[in-house]
């Protein structure tokens, strides 16, 4: 009737009953013991599972624990009797136990998608090992490792099978290279089949242009190093024979080319270096001597320097602005003007442009300008260098240059008209007299055919200078007033058909002696062969009733006729000078006379004058000259009324328009 408690064996079954005597199912623990009791209580050995686990128990009920060995099978169960799968560390050593619980002792095998590799001895492979010729790498737990694995400061490369990569590995768009020997990856500078690679830290393969220690080189795309000229995009570069990148100067051959040193890229087009400018073409090359760039012309010398400013080639000289462009055409260089031909070169000597004419001085290229004297001959160039054909106006004075440009000199016959050039400057003569011949204010000289009369402003400035007055405080000056009334009857005179020509001109201030005055006046008029001769002077008296107009003409013509010539008398009274008169006076001296009696008689009637008659005497300008001659005295200067109308230019008119008309009477 006692109530079982621990262990009993009932019908040779084993049963465990609790302290309170409750009978044991199942998995119980007694103790440091595991044991299982069936449904019915009863004690079971061998292999049992429960609750997902698997027991193996002994002979003796208790749960093995530990390693069991079971018809040549291994197990392993642990500390509470369960059966262990999967890898298991035992005492520091690692086992693995198939899904069945049997340890598997030597070669592959997986676990949680894990691969592993054990031993003879059952344990794991761990680190770098040698498996069937093929290298492996297993992590501290034994799990087989791929991809990038670091071994002993080495760096390899380990396939999706486990398998050391070695040679070329490609992942991405990356190139590796692993020792086909080692497997080690390989960095720096590689040889592979007699090409040279380059690897980073990385592995990596290089390509394109990549920096190494401060030094450029070019891998391919299949990461070989090149050497020469190598095309990166639109940059090109050199590479020398040790595949370092060039930058600076490179020849190349009799080829010079620069590779920036900064970039190494090949320079092209202008580039200046140095303070120099240099240009080189589309393929690199360094420029020298002549080159045509974008329509303009430079030039670089034997160094490949740009010139600028002045060049001399040869005998060449050229010139470049300061672009460096090569002129040509006309250019203007500092004060001076030069002509460059279509190849640049400087003119020298004679240039023709369209129908201009140019002269460049033939040592210096300078444009001639102004007057210039070439092969003995005088021309002229204008502010723009063109050489002057026909009439040329400088500084008022007239030239006159033939159709090839040279000045004339001399007698010229121009237009029908003749003109004079003086022969030392070639100016055109005007108002004067050369060789006998009046030349008019525009340079023409007077019609030949025409009758030519001298008009004569009586006196000067100097030993022939003429009356003066003052008359109420106003100055009359007799050889002023004589030359406004000569200028007056030299137009009225051209206007009846005559030539003309005045022994002074108004801008002139002769300053003669008495003698040189009358002898050059003389032989003005003999040297033109004149027609007539009519000195102009006013009158003056000590009183200032003395009024009227006188003229005087010579009977005694000295350059004609020297015969019966005697003392005599004027015929009109006047008693006062001693006079030689000709008792067979010349044809000119009658006319003479005839024109002195004409004057006065008309200017008394045309201009209100008191006629004080034509009177005989010997004064030089009418006994000297060889043609009818007459001094005429158009008023007094001492007598207010008339020095007034002397002054006064309507009635200078009026004395001009009688004597004209006397003239043209008696002249004809």
């Amino acid at each position: 009737g006692e109530m079982a408690i621990g262990f009993k064996v009932l019908g040779g079954k084993t049963f465990y009953f609790t302290n309170d005597g409750i009978m044991s199912k199942g998995i119980v623990e007694i103790g440091e013991e595991v044991y299982y009791f069936n449904g019915l209580g009863r004690m079971e050995t061998g292999w049992i599972d429960s609750d997902n686990n698997k027991y193996y128990f002994d002979e003796d009920g208790k749960a093995h624990k530990g390693f069991l060995e079971l018809e040549g099978k291994k197990y392993y169960l642990n500390e509470k009797g369960i059966m262990q799968t999967g890898i298991v560390v035992v005492d520091g050593k690692t086992y693995y136990f198939n899904s069945d619980g049997e340890e598997i002792t030597k070669g592959w095998f997986e676990s949680d998608g894990k691969k592993y590799y054990l031993n003879e001895d059952g344990t794991l492979k761990v680190g770098l090992n040698n498996i069937d010729g093929n290298l492996y790498y297993f992590a501290d737990d034994g799990s087989m490792l791929n991809g990038w694995i670091d071994v002993g400061g080495k760096r390899y490369y380990f396939n999706e099978d486990g398998r050391m990569h070695k040679g070329w590995k490609d992942i991405g768009d990356k190139s590796y290279y692993l020792d086909v020997n080692t497997g080690e990856m390989a960095t720096g500078f590689k040889v592979l089949g007699g090409k040279t690679f380059y690897f980073t830290n990385d592995g990596v393969m290089s390509k394109g242009i990549v920096e190494i220690q401060g030094e450029n080189y070019y891998f391919n795309g299949l990461g070989r190093m090149e050497t020469g000229w190598i095309t990166v995009g639109n940059n090109r570069y050199y590479f020398n024979e040790n595949g370092k990148m060039h930058k600076g100067w490179k020849d190349i051959g009799d080829k010079s080319y620069y590779l920036d040193v900064n970039t190494g890229e090949m320079a092209t087009g202008f580039k200046v270096l140095g303070g120099k400018t240099f240009y080189f073409t589309n393929e690199g090359v360094m420029s020298k001597g002549f080159v045509d760039i974008e329509g303009s012309t430079y030039y670089f010398n034997n160094l490949g320097r740009m010139e600028f400013g002045w060049l001399t080639l040869g005998v060449e000289k050229y010139y470049f602005n300061e672009d460096g462009k090569m002129q040509k055409g006309w250019s203007t260089i500092g004060n001076d003007k030069y002509y460059f031909n279509e190849d640049g070169r400087m003119h020298r000597g004679w240039k023709d442009i369209g129908s201009k004419s140019y002269y460049l001085d033939i040592n210096t290229g300078i444009m001639a300008t102004g007057f210039r004297e070439l092969g003995g001959q005088t021309f002229y160039f204008t502010n723009d260098g063109i050489m002057s054909k026909g009439w040329t106006e400088v500084k008022e004075d007239k030239y006159y240059f033939n159709d090839f440009g040279r000045m004339q000199k001399g007698w010229q016959k121009i237009e029908g008209k003749e003109y004079y050039f003086y022969p030392e400057s070639g100016i055109m003569a005007k108002s004067t007299i050369i060789d006998g011949r009046e030349i008019d204010e525009n340079g023409v000289v007077k019609d030949l055919t025409k009758k030519l009369i001298v008009v004569d402003p009586g006196h000067n400035y100097g030993g022939d200078y003429g009356a003066e007055s003052t008359i109420d405080g106003v100055i009359y000056k007799e050889t002023e007033l004589d030359m406004f009334i000569a200028v007056k009857l030299k137009n009225e005179l051209e206007k009846q058909g005559y030539n003309v020509v005045l022994t002074r001109q108004i801008f002139e201030r002769p300053m003669d002696d008495l003698n040189t005055s009358i002898a050059k006046r003389v032989d003005l008029a003999n040297n033109l062969n004149a027609a007539a001769f009519i000195s102009i002077h006013h009158d003056s008296s000590n009183s200032i009733m003395a009024k009227g107009t006188t003229s005087f003409y010579s009977s005694w013509k000295s350059g004609l006729d020297n015969t019966d010539i005697v003392p005599g008398k004027d015929p009109n009274g006047y008693d006062w000078y001693d006079l030689s008169v000709d008792l067979t006076p010349t044809k000119e001296a009658l006319v003479g006379k005839d024109l002195a009696k004409t004057i006065v008689d008309n200017l008394s009637s045309d201009v209100n004058y008191s006629n004080r008659k034509e009177h005989d005497r010997n004064l030089g300008v009418v006994k000297r000259t060889n043609m009818p001659s007459v001094l005429v005295e158009c008023g007094f200067i001492t007598n207010p009324e008339e020095a007034k109308k002397a002054a006064d230019p309507n009635n200078q008119q009026k004395i001009a328009e009688s004597i004209a008309k006397s003239v043209k009477q008696v002249i004809g």
